[in-house]
Parts: C-alpha cells; structure tokens; sequence
C-alpha cells in the first residue's frame, strides 16, 4: 500500500496511508483527507487521485504552486521515492513494494500476511498466528528506531501498559517481544478499521450510532482510569471496530501507566493529535482522564457534525482555538441531536478540566441516561408527526432561510469575482512588464530592463498576489544581473 511520509515540518513523522479508491486532497483545509499544518500551504493544495497508469499527482491551481523533486510541478505519475514539497511541507511518496523483508516471515509464531498501517511509533500487519489458527495484528517498531534506547523504552511500555488492561472496550494485546533485532507486539486485529473510516465512508453518523460508540469508548476509559491509564491520544482514528461492531480504544502509543509515571508529563513536550487535543494537554501540563473525556468530546462532535470543533490554518491556530474558544452550537446545524447530548458535549469540551465530568465513570453514566431516554422515546426511529400549522410555520421559515442563503451566496460569488478580476488585471500587468523586460534584455537594453523591474515594484498588489509571481520573478531578476554581468564583462 502506497503512502505519504512527512519529512519536515510540525507533522515530521507522520504517515498517511493512500487505501483505494481515494481521490485524496492535501491543503490547509481541516476536513482535507490529509490536513497540513503549514500556513504557506493553499486550502486545497492537491491531490493524488488511483489511475490505472498509476497514481497521479495533480496541484490544484495552488498559490504558492506543488514541486516534485525540486521542479514546478503541475500533473503526472509519482514514483516511488518521489519527494514532493507545498510550501516549507516536504513529503516523500513511497510504494508499499512486495519485498518487504517481513511479507510472508514469521515472526514469534505468527506469519505475516500483509501492512495495513502505519504510524509514528510502528508498523502495523495483519498476521496469523499459527498455534492458535487466528488472526491479529502485529505492531513493528522500525529498525533504526529499535537502535533507540528511549524509543525502545516507550514502545515497549506502551506494549506493557496496553496487555494489562482486559475489557471488551479495548483492544487486547496478546505479547510483547524482540526477535534478532524486531520489536513487536501482537494484538487483536480490527477487522473494520476504525471510526475515522466509518466517517470517511458515511459522512456524519446518526445520533444513535453516534452515542453507541461513544459509550463504548467511554466504557473502556472508565476500565482504564480505574488502572491508571491516560490515554492521551483519543480521536477516531484510535477508536477502532471489531468485525460484530464492538468499539474498541486501541493504540495505547503515548498513554502511560499514571500510577508509575507521576509527575513526569511536565518536560516531556505535547503529545496528541491538535484537532482533539484537552487545552492542558496543549500548553504541556499534567493530565488525567478528564483530558480524555475532552478528546472523546471532540470525536464526538466530529461524529455528528462531520468535523471537528476547532479548526484553524495552522497547528498554532489549532491549538490556541482548543484554548480560548468557545466550541460552536452542536444543533445549529445538527438540530436532531438532544439538547441532553448537547449540553454533554459542551461540559467534554469544558476549557478547565474541572468543568468536565469528573470521571470516565459519570460520563459513562450521563450517556447511558440520555441513551436509554432517547430509546424510550422512538428517538431514532423517525421524528413525531407536527402539526398542519407546525408544517406551514417549517415550511415558511425554510423559504425564508433559503432567500436568505440564496441572497447570501450571490453576494459572495459577486466578491469573488470581482477580486477575481481584480487580481487576473494585476497579473496581466505585471506579466506584461516582465515580458517587455525581457524583450529589452533580448535586445541588448539593460537599463530598459531595470526600469521594468523598478516599476514592477512599485505595483501596488497583496502578499498572497506577489507570492503567486516569487518564481516568475525571480527568475526575471535574475537574467537582469546576469545581463548585467555580461555587459560589465566585455565593457571591461
């Protein structure tokens, strides 16, 4: 399977596997399939679509442009190996090649079948195991991070940490080891991936399937408070479905065990993932369960709005939204969640932990409540019938609502084209100088040349406008200095 690796950057590190049929876009935008953190970055950025040449690599008319291996790129075939940069963002391409040294090994009694994951602390495969005749996942630490005594130690911590704890919410590691230099553990494989999936498949889900799995996943950190874990990690990709549909809380790779580990959060740096990060998590301070239930709190949300509560250009705005802003209004665009479930919502996402509840165990116990009320009254099995002046009152106001809309985007699509236009008429003029410079210089006249540039600088123009024109340019001003060279060369 082929995948995205950052290489510089906030998100140094971080892979993105490319699962078929994609198309995947990549820019600044939250709810891009690959977010990046980068504010050089355009919203939509570009994309890389499965072709049967191959996959494709289009930029999708950004502003500061896509470059593959050091050149402008606009459309074409990736390879494997291929290092590809939007903004100060560099990324390499690789193919999941089949001589994998451990497709088809066997490893501590399982053999392996195939890669269905990657992250920054391991390699996951799915693997049988063959005394037992059953199926799981085992989880790699690369090689030259195996080299790495503090790398060695949280992954093997995490492994520890993770097969004490026995609850159906959580996904069962079954051994720990290291075999001629590989670290690994085996777990219990997932077979219908995770949350983060189910919500790239289905869009938001419905309230009920929503509430389900977040008491599943309340369940399973109230087992895990009661151990002392914090997991400090949770999002949708963590929440992970079994093959009956049981939702588990799986990779345990930056919980510790709270009862070993006090006193050591502070130093050790932010850790987490920014779109469902607790504030105190943030700004590096200690944390417990209750910046947990503020993560569950956000994948919540994402659950029944589609996104996530806070979003922002960049990691900084990400974080600093978790910090100072109030979440949005849940029913304002989902009216058909409860208002209970609501009120919930926004306690999770409380900016002081203690505004929260205050254990895994109440907030297993508040969605069990609003749960079981909402089945007592048919919510989820169709609305109750309103009333003729009700249906008169919904449908008036939501003509009213669509003339409000339909004026609203007319205006916006007004704007747009006039700054539109604007910006393609500053283009035109500057472009045009550039070429009149060029014919100058074609001629022999470099002072024409230079009074060109000097005129082109003083075009009055936005950042993003000037941003556009860096490379063009750039390379203008450079075949004025070598003109200039030359010229003071045979003057000489």
């Amino acid at each position: 399977m082929p995948e995205l690796k950052v290489l510089t950057g906030a998100q140094k590190g971080q892979v993105f596997l490319l699962r078929p049929p994609g198309p995947y876009r990549l820019g600044r935008e939250a709810d891009a399939e690959f977010p990046i953190f980068d504010k050089r970055v355009s919203r939509s950025h570009f994309r890389i679509d499965f072709t049967d040449e191959g996959y494709r690599l289009q930029d999708l008319k950004s502003r500061t442009g896509t470059f593959l291996n050091d050149h402008r790129f606009e459309n074409g075939i990736l390879k494997g190996g291929d290092k590809i940069q939007v903004g100060k963002t560099v990324i390499s391409f690789e193919l999941d090649h089949p001589e994998d040294s451990l497709l088809g090994r066997e490893l501590g009694g399982s053999r392996i079948i195939e890669r269905v994951g990657r992250g920054g602390m391991g390699t996951v495969y799915r693997a049988l195991q063959v005394s037992l005749d059953r199926v799981v996942a085992l989880k790699v630490l690369p090689e030259e991070l195996a080299r790495d005594r503090d790398f060695t130690r949280l992954f093997i911590q995490e492994a520890r940490a993770a097969g004490e704890l026995s609850h159906p919410n959580i996904v069962r590691v079954y051994d720990v080891n290291m075999l001629n230099g590989t670290l690994y553990y085996s777990m219990e494989f997932m077979a219908l991936g995770s949350v983060e999936d189910l919500l790239r498949r289905e869009g938001p889900l419905s309230v009920r399937r929503a509430m389900a799995i977040a008491l599943e996943a309340a369940r399973g950190l109230e087992y895990a408070e009661r151990h002392g874990v914090v997991h400090r990690d949770i999002k949708p990709a963590n929440l992970m479905i079994q093959e009956k549909g049981l939702v588990k809380i799986g990779d345990l790779g930056i919980a510790t065990c709270a009862s070993r580990d006090r006193g050591t959060e502070r130093g050790r740096g932010i850790t987490g993932s920014p779109h469902y990060m607790a504030p105190e998590q943030a700004l590096g301070r200690e944390v417990d369960t209750r910046a947990d239930i503020y993560s569950l709190g956000a994948s919540l949300h994402e659950m029944l709005a589609g996104a996530p509560p806070f979003r922002g250009k960049t990691l900084k705005e990400i974080l600093y939204a978790h910090i100072q802003e109030a979440p949005p209004d849940l029913r304002a665009f989902r009216p058909d969640v409860p208002e209970p479930l609501a009120k919930l919502i926004v306690s999770m996402l409380a900016k002081d932990p203690t505004g929260r509840p205050a254990s895994a165990a109440e907030l297993s116990s508040n969605l069990e409540g609003i749960y079981a009320a909402g089945a007592s009254s048919g919510a989820g099995s169709g609305p109750d019938r309103p009333s003729v002046a009700g249906r008169v009152l919904r449908l008036l106001a939501g003509l009213a609502l669509a003339f409000v809309i339909g004026v609203g985007i007319a205006l916006m699509l007004r704007q747009m084209r006039s700054e539109h236009h604007d910006r393609n008429r500053w283009l035109l003029r500057v472009r045009s100088a550039m070429e009149e410079g060029r014919e100058a210089l074609r001629a022999g006249d470099v002072e024409a040349a230079i009074r060109k540039s000097r005129s082109i600088k003083n075009t009055p123009g936005t950042p993003d406008d000037w941003e556009a024109l860096a490379p063009e340019l750039t390379a203008f001003e450079k075949a004025i200095q070598n003109a200039s060279k030359k010229g003071e060369k045979e003057g000489g």
